[in-house]
């Protein structure tokens, strides 16, 4: 029985703190001898070009297709502008098979935005966490049951990660990109999630009066880009990101985190969470640490689907005030009323002893068996 023959797409959207689950993937396939991974590229950030170089994998540019390009029996992606990102290079010539991992989209409410991407009208099969985004999904699509696979792969390379020791609480902060809402630079979300511009002053100030606490600072990796391009176009008021960063890394108790860094391990370092970002409100569950979801007046809502999650596991802020009390909180260990019940959500949702990688090629392999493709 021949080998599956999988393309890993890799498209310029992608930085480091998006692919880990795709990875493990490629990682899982590259030594499972049912299949053959080919990783492939579109202009691929540094950090993506180091990553496979590390791997030992042999990238191919899709600037080099042309009529024979190569057939695939799959192309996996976590990309839903998968098409647009790939326009003009040859991709529809590969494979009616496009195996899209949705990455935290589902908890946003979005409308029907996201959904009109081509992808989801030649998608072979998507990879959600559980039913509830499922359905989601199937909302603004109609997809049938039979196009969903319900596995996290990420999940895998969370747990690579463990809580290295330290004597004081650190506090992870993890503002947004989407300071606006314009759809030029933030066409899939849809909305306005960051809290940045509403509490970033009030940040530093709280880090400088809680200097027995450290402070993680993960900044989107598009935040400092669609700030500029919004205070450019007068979609919001003037902001010295510059003189407020140097601030911020002054500070002797903030660990400010490059963009690009991956952040897992800052995950399994912190003790909490403040975050208005909209995939974390899933993969920052796997910790079982408290959460501060921070909104303001402008906010955009999220979906059905996130809300139950952060109304059961987490908890909101809409001042500073409340903010203030959170960081007391997880200094001074005070009681989690929410830890019981988001420890059964975490139950049920993820598992450590579970491969979710090797789950997948399994499904890929049984399924595609069973369409007698090999």
């Amino acid at each position: 029985m021949r080998k599956i023959n999988v393309a890993l797409l890799f498209t310029m959207s992608h930085d480091m703190c998006k692919f880990s689950s795709i990875l493990n993937l490629y990682n899982e396939m590259k030594h499972d001898e049912r299949f053959k991974i080919t990783p492939v590229y579109i202009n691929p950030r540094e950090t993506t070009w180091e990553f496979l170089n590390q791997e030992s994998a042999e990238p191919y540019s899709l600037r080099r297709v042309s009529g024979d390009s190569p057939e695939f029996d799959l192309v996996l992606t976590i990309d839903p502008y998968f098409g647009p990102h790939c326009k003009g290079a040859g991709y529809t010539r590969w494979t009616s098979r496009i195996l899209y991992e949705e990455y935290g989209f589902t908890g946003i409410d979005t409308g029907e935005g996201l959904f009109k991407s081509s992808i989801y009208k030649r998608l072979w099969k998507m990879i959600v966490a559980d039913e509830n985004a499922k359905f989601k999904v199937q909302k603004y699509t109609g997809l049938p049951d039979n196009k969903f696979m319900y596995h996290h792969p990420c999940f895998d390379y969370i747990y690579q990660f463990s809580k290295r020791p330290s004597n004081r609480k650190r506090i992870l902060w993890t503002p947004h990109c989407s300071v606006v809402s314009d759809p030029k630079y933030n066409r899939i979300t849809g909305g306005h999630y960051s809290t940045f511009l509403t509490y970033a002053d009030e940040m530093l100030s709280l880090f400088k009066k809680y200097n027995d606490v450290d402070f993680i600072v993960k900044i989107h990796p598009y935040l400092k880009e669609r700030l500029d391009h919004s205070i450019k176009n007068k979609l919001v008021p003037y902001f010295d990101y510059d003189s407020w960063y140097k601030e911020l890394t002054s500070l002797s108790n903030v660990i400010s985190l490059s963009p690009e860094t991956n952040y897992y391990q800052a995950f399994m370092d912190s003790d909490a969470l403040l975050n208005d970002s909209i995939s974390f409100i899933l993969e920052y569950l796997v910790t079982n640490n408290p959460v501060l979801i921070l909104r303001d007046r402008t906010s955009s809502e999220f979906s059905d689907y996130a809300n139950d999650i952060i109304k059961n596991c987490y908890y909101e802020a809409v001042n500073k005030k409340e903010i203030e009390s959170f960081i007391v909180k997880i200094r001074d260990n005070n009681d989690d009323e929410k830890k019981d019940k988001r420890s059964q959500y975490v139950d049920k949702l993820i598992s450590k002893n579970t491969n979710n990688s090797k789950l997948v090629c399994d499904e890929i392999y049984n399924r595609l068996k069973d369409e007698m493709v090999i």
